[in-house]
């Protein structure tokens, strides 16, 4: 039986501009499980980024519930609440937020550093094996600035499976992208999916969300659709 990896219940979140109350998030109620590919959609001031904040423990509702892994963040501490984000979540951005200092390889591996205290030789030997899977194990010693947009963005994904997370989630991955890189990159998110990883894509784009099984569509705060393709 599948577990549920992500869910929100009667969410919501308010940000206070000074005398001003903005809602980002409306009561929003949602379930994600284990191996799911979605997309969440919606336009400028929809509050998809603040859903992205929210489901990756960056930030905690004003009001309601979030669970991830089972786990109620609203109980844990700052520093069980960063050791969620360090291995059961991982990051793919937009602008890919690699190190320009560190090689690929040693990009992939910085998350382990933060989550061990002595890395081994088997966990080195695991982020190459991530280069080779994303299509770079000629590439293990380059440093960012020798990668193009689309190899760099493969490094950002490997990076993600570092500690082998529940999930990936992926902030409008293909934004830097041209349309060739984009179509490469959505391709192994959803070879990803398919091997059993569940991914979780932010987007605003329909052919980003093409791809997915599962499209979640967010106005003024609130869930307007979520609809699941038929198999």
């Amino acid at each position: 039986m599948k577990r549920t990896v992500v869910e929100l219940k009667n969410v919501s979140k308010i940000y206070e501009m000074g005398e001003i109350k903005v809602k980002a998030l409306d009561g929003v109620s949602l379930k994600i499980m284990e191996g799911e590919l979605v997309s969440i959609m919606g336009p400028s001031g929809s509050g998809k980024s603040t859903m992205m904040h929210i489901i990756g423990a960056l930030d905690l509702p004003t009001s309601g519930e979030i669970y991830i892994d089972n786990n109620k963040l609203s109980k844990l501490t700052e520093d069980q609440l960063a050791k969620i984000r360090g291995k059961t979540i991982g990051f793919v951005f937009q602008e890919f937020n690699l190190i320009p200092t560190l090689t690929a390889f040693e990009n992939v591996k910085l998350p382990t550093l933060f989550q061990d205290e002595r890395v081994t030789s088997k966990k080195e030997q695991y982020c190459k094996d991530l280069l080779t899977l994303v299509g770079l194990g000629d590439r293990m010693d380059h440093k960012p600035t020798e990668l193009s947009g689309g190899q760099q963005q493969r490094v950002a994904i490997a990076r993600s499976l570092a500690n082998n997370p529940a999930m990936i989630l992926a902030d409008e991955p293909t934004g830097a992208l041209d349309s060739k890189s984009s179509k490469e990159i959505m391709q192994l998110l959803k070879k990803l999916n398919k091997e059993g990883k569940t991914v979780i894509i932010i987007t605003h784009d329909d052919n980003v969300s093409d791809y997915t099984n599962r499209k979640i569509s967010l106005k003024d705060g609130k869930i307007v659709e979520d609809k699941t393709k038929k198999k």
